[in-house]
């Protein structure tokens, strides 16, 4: 269980069945984060 929860930080969308809210939204993990900052700072320069 703690691995589990540990994958679904690092990268959640690896996982099937992704972990989610209380609200049936997906969590984002960090590789998303990063995902999103990478993308976000291609359009600065």
């Amino acid at each position: 269980m703690l691995q589990e929860s540990v994958d679904s930080l690092f990268d959640n969308s690896r996982k099937s069945s992704a972990v989610k809210t209380d609200k049936n939204r997906p969590l984002k993990s960090l590789s998303d984060s990063l995902k999103v900052n990478k993308v976000g700072s291609d359009k600065i320069f």
